[in-house]
């Protein structure tokens, strides 16, 4: 018996760990969130640093006459944004589930802003929204309205790997606010980019990038990097033209690629568990707390605050998707108290029906069109 438990183990574990290692080292070439090796390679060819990369794309993005196809990494995208677009009247802070709000777009945002930029990002977590909000006030660039998406992951920290982009801005917010948030030192941030590697989330974001690069990995560098910024001229109908990449247009919101329009709006991607970073508590205290802060000093700074909660497909809510759908309804209760608390206004649900959005406004089970979004701020 000894004999066999010897043997078993002596090949269990080897084969763990190679398999570890493995899976490690394909999350890291492929790197979806540009975190490792592409972080610090991109624009090496010529010696350009990441900020005067930023600008020269900010560049590009001012000249276009309605926005930038771009499927780089995202944050180096909103921090170019954050960094040098100057007189927002209102800017958008949150997920992907908030990159559809549009003031080009949309028929009623526009009662409300007339010059907004929309800073949103895949995968926004709490800790994004305190890095844009640092950005924009390093910046002197404070607009007069702040639209925070909440996401039913929102009020908790770290659910999402990818803001660790912007640990260095994350750092001076925190220090600046006097917040001591366990985790974020230097020692931490490794060891959170080595759990990273073998992270499932991460994982399928690997994945996906290569299934929508016919599995081809490109290493780009900053020159192969702005010739791939093709500029969009036709601003009539644009979502409906074929993309083949996705759209960041002239307010920051994003248009979709015909790939991914293509692969969603189905009856299977509806009816998906609606189980993204939703698990463990609802909310964390301090988390609330922090976000509650930023929203007194921005209050304080005359800058008025709305809450936005985009909504999720009907099926979300059916029952036998019970164990997830109790998260939207007790982070929607928690995001109104909030609200009432702050004296501050609420815009949308995450039930369809409040916000009038029909089915088919979605392209999966999480991510309403602007069709929908739009009907928030009706």
């Amino acid at each position: 018996m000894k004999t066999f438990e010897s043997r078993f183990l002596f090949i269990f574990f080897p084969l763990l760990f190679l398999i570890l290692f493995l899976l490690a080292a394909f999350n890291f070439v492929v790197d979806p969130g540009d975190i490792y090796l592409k972080k610090a390679s991109l624009f090496s060819e010529n010696k350009l640093s990441i900020q005067n990369a930023e600008l020269s794309l900010f560049n590009s993005f001012e000249r276009s006459k309605v926005g930038l196809a771009f499927e780089g990494n995202e944050r180096v995208f909103s921090n170019a944004l954050a960094k040098h677009k100057k007189n927002m009247d209102c800017v958008i802070l949150g997920s992907s589930r908030a990159m559809q709000i549009s003031s080009i777009r949309s028929r009623h945002l526009n009662r409300l802003c007339t010059n907004t930029l929309n800073l949103g990002v895949s995968g926004g977590s709490l800790e994004d929204i305190f890095i844009y909000v640092q950005l924009l006030t390093q910046n002197n660039n404070l607009p007069r309205i702040v639209f925070i998406e909440v996401s039913p992951w929102t009020l908790k920290w770290n659910m999402d790997i990818r803001f660790l982009y912007n640990a260095d801005i994350l750092s001076s917010f925190l220090e600046e606010n006097r917040i001591s948030k366990p985790g974020y030192t230097v020692k931490n941030y490794k060891i959170s980019l080595l759990k990273n590697l073998i992270n499932l989330e991460y994982t399928k974001a690997s994945l996906l990038k290569l299934y929508q690069h016919k599995f081809k990995l490109t290493f780009l560098s900053d020159t192969a990097f702005l010739e791939n910024l093709v500029y969009s001229e036709n601003i009539a109908n644009l979502e409906n033209m074929i993309l083949t990449k996705p759209v960041r247009i002239k307010d920051g919101s994003l248009v979709y690629q015909k790939s991914f329009t293509d692969t969603n709006k189905t009856g299977l991607s509806y009816n998906e568990p609606p189980a993204y970073n939703l698990s463990g508590p609802f909310f964390e205290d301090s988390a609330v707390d922090t976000l509650s802060n930023t929203i007194e000093k921005l209050g304080h700074r005359n800058v008025e605050i709305y809450l936005v909660l985009t909504p999720y497909h009907e099926s979300s809510f059916r029952p036998e998707h019970a164990a997830y759908s109790k998260y939207l309804i007790a982070v929607e209760k928690k995001t109104r108290e909030i609200a009432r608390t702050h004296n501050i206004k609420l815009l949308g649900s995450y039930s369809p029906s409040k916000v009038g959005c029909r089915p088919e406004q979605f392209y999966d089970f999480m991510h309403p069109t602007s069709e929908c979004v739009d009907l928030i701020f009706k």
